[in-house]
């Protein structure tokens, strides 16, 4: 790359007609920070021309740099090689930008740089959007899942079974809608509130996994859970959030009823490694694609060709994210042997 920059004008004419068609800004720059090279679109983002720039010290023509990580990447580039990246907001022109920096040979820093903001905006508003939405649509629901489970209660009234079986036909939707609510509400915290909340108090884990598996049973009576907790892990207790560990398994094991083989049960095991509480879920079936593995825990991440998908596809994240809240960590392994294994290690000090 630095080649071009200091040999014929031929190889120089093709250097430049190649890098102007890049679709960043792509500045050069020596050790010292002086820029060496820049391309049209970075002429056209810092607003000077080659001619302006060129031998003049990037922070001393751009001061703001020095405070926005672009100024401590710069330095930890030059002094251990390697590549930088991140995204910052440049408060002089009120933009989002990504930025690259790469060490190449003869000591010289590879720049590159792109205006993010409106991508950002628009993520942003899209998590704004469906904040609004999950709260707004959460109390007619509400509603609709009170008379639902009261009508329920009371089937007298009801003159016939198919009137019966309605009522449960519309308890059990709206109990999946609220799921799915609450499941966009708790993107939504993630996303622009710094992290899921909880409410940590002593937790026994082995009660939690009894009842979750339970529930899950009951939900799916053509299939079976299995649940394996060890004597040592009986008395694991922990300052956890009761509620969002619920959570945790609840997803888990409706996620592996769905997508496992119908014929083989789904395993949930706790048990104490060290400090550590760990819970795995496992179910048997085709295994997750390879290329899929990398975004599993994605938000809104694609289900396989040909799956149909029962929910949003936030309910990984969703796991990560208390999980992570908790200090722990969640990974998922897949293979024809083994099957599917989710894996949840939580601090229990």
């Amino acid at each position: 790359m630095a080649m071009p920059i200091t040999s014929g004008a031929g190889d120089c004419a093709m250097f430049r007609e190649i890098v102007d068609r890049f679709p960043d800004g792509v500045a050069v720059l020596d050790r010292a920070g002086r820029y060496v090279y820049v391309n049209r679109l970075a002429e056209r983002i810092i607003g000077r021309g080659a001619s302006e720039l060129l031998g003049k010290v990037v922070w001393e023509e751009l001061p703001s740099v020095v405070d926005n990580p672009f100024h401590a990447a710069f330095q930890r580039v030059v002094e251990r090689g390697g590549v930088e990246g991140y995204v910052h907001w440049y408060q002089p022109w009120k933009r989002w930008f990504e930025d690259r920096l790469t060490l190449l040979d003869g000591g010289l820093v590879l720049t590159t740089f792109r205006d993010v903001t409106e991508a950002r905006e628009r993520e942003a508003l899209r998590e704004r959007l469906l904040g609004i939405l999950g709260h707004d649509l959460r109390t007619p629901l509400s509603a609709i899942l009170i008379v639902a489970e009261r009508l329920l209660q009371r089937r007298a009234p009801f003159d016939d079974r198919a009137s019966a079986e309605g009522a449960e036909l519309i308890a059990r939707n709206a109990r999946r809608m609220q799921r799915m609510i609450l499941a966009l509400l708790d993107f939504t915290r993630s996303r622009l509130g710094g992290g899921l909340p909880l409410r940590r108090e002593p937790t026994r884990l082995a009660a939690l996994c009894r009842e979750a598996a339970a529930n899950a049973q009951l939900g799916r009576p053509g299939r079976r859970v299995v649940l394996d907790v060890s004597p040592a892990s009986e008395s694991l207790e922990g300052p956890w959030d009761p509620d969002r560990l619920a959570q945790v398994v609840d997803n888990l094991l409706r996620n592996a009823l769905e997508h496992g083989d119908p014929s083989a049960p789904v395993t949930l095991t706790l048990r104490a490694e060290a400090t550590d509480a760990v819970l795995e879920v496992r179910n048997l079936g085709a295994p997750i694609a390879a290329d899929r593995l990398g975004s599993i825990f994605d938000p809104f991440a694609p289900s396989a060709p040909g799956v149909r998908r029962g929910g949003l596809g936030l309910g990984l994240f969703i796991v990560h994210e208390i999980v992570a809240a908790h200090g722990g960590t969640v990974a998922l392994c897949s293979s024809d042997v083994g099957g599917t294994v989710v894996t949840v290690r939580l601090p229990s000090g």
